[in-house]
């Protein structure tokens, strides 16, 4: 009489067992259908970034990020890299502030110093570096990337890709910062290593920006040249094709051979893709008020000065720039 109570305990917790086997089950498939998702969304608003779709891109990568925003490893991946797609989506259109807001309190959650092993955390932190170049602030900019270079290298090798993708980064924050011959020199190296160990081309376009400031025109244009005949993975997509076009014709007009129908050209694609804040738009219209008559010049270049101190502050070295231009003309 006093083994049948025990008989129905025994089952009881064997189907409780079995359920929780189930659930568990269930869960993890119900997570990887989730995590599948958010892979297809976060590929997909790449995609839109390659074909120029930066509205759509960050449209679809501010869905993702709130939908998903789960504490599994694997989807904190995902939403890292996600955010990095999400700052260069800001970058490219001038909204700074917003890109570095972002990226900072992502990080001040889910950062290196919460994760040292993740890889995509240290991404990240080479992103907000690039924010920090691209608001001017040099200095704070080399030093985060020289921080993300340093660890990426320790943890994945010198002449990972990753490590090397990081190096890159340091190389445009000296070029930058204003320290072009030290950029000149990692620039050349990781272009040659990436080529070593991947046989990819990736780098290059930033190498001959190093070797267009230095006066090496011919070496920049061949840079360049071949930077716009890539294709596949490094070739960056339309936007990348556009400003590639846009430094040519900087190189035509440093020769005396200014190419204003080419810069007008690149100037309406890339504010009609990119609006009159992108800091690309900005630069070109700088460099087509270069090309005009004194009087047309100055009006224009006043013109441009008063978007960058409204897009990049009174302080940027590109606001400086542009002050010393209206003032050259009058």
């Amino acid at each position: 009489m006093f083994g049948m109570p025990w008989t129905i305990g025994v089952g009881l917790t064997l189907i409780a067992y079995l359920a929780s086997i189930v659930v568990r089950r269930w869960q993890h498939r119900r997570w990887r259908d989730q995590h599948n998702a958010m892979r297809v969304k976060l590929g997909r608003a790449v995609r839109q970034q390659l074909d120029g779709d930066f509205a759509g891109s960050e449209a679809e990568i501010l869905a993702l990020l709130s939908e998903f925003r789960r504490r599994r490893p694997g989807d904190i991946e995902i939403l890292l890299r996600a955010a990095q797609f999400l700052a260069l989506a800001r970058i490219l259109r001038g909204r700074l502030a917003e890109a570095e807001a972002d990226l900072t309190a992502l990080l001040d959650e889910y950062g290196p110093h919460n994760q040292p092993n993740q890889s995509a955390a240290w991404q990240a932190a080479g992103q907000l570096a690039v924010v920090y170049g691209h608001r001017g602030r040099y200095e704070d900019a080399l030093a985060l990337a020289t921080r993300v270079a340093d660890a990426l290298a320790h943890r994945r090798g010198p002449e990972s890709g990753l490590a090397l993708l990081a190096r890159h980064r340091v190389g445009w924050c000296l070029f930058k910062a204003g320290r072009t011959e030290a950029a000149l020199a990692m620039l050349t190296e990781v272009t040659a290593a990436f080529q070593r160990m991947n046989g990819l081309s990736f780098g290059r376009n930033t190498l001959a920006e190093v070797q267009l400031r230095l006066g090496l025109l011919d070496e920049a244009e061949a840079g360049f040249r071949a930077a716009l005949a890539e294709e596949g993975p490094t070739s960056g997509g339309v936007a990348q094709k556009l400003s590639l076009r846009f430094a040519l014709a900087k190189i035509a007009a440093r020769r005396g051979q200014p190419e204003a129908d080419e810069f007008a050209e690149v100037l309406d694609r890339m504010h009609t893709m990119l609006g009159e804040d992108a800091p690309w738009v900005l630069e070109i219209r700088y460099e087509l008020a270069e090309l005009g008559e004194p009087v047309d010049a100055r009006k224009a270049h006043q013109a441009v000065l008063t978007d960058r101190i409204r897009v990049l502050g009174p302080d940027h070295p590109d606001t400086a720039i542009s002050r010393e231009a209206v003032t050259r003309h009058e």
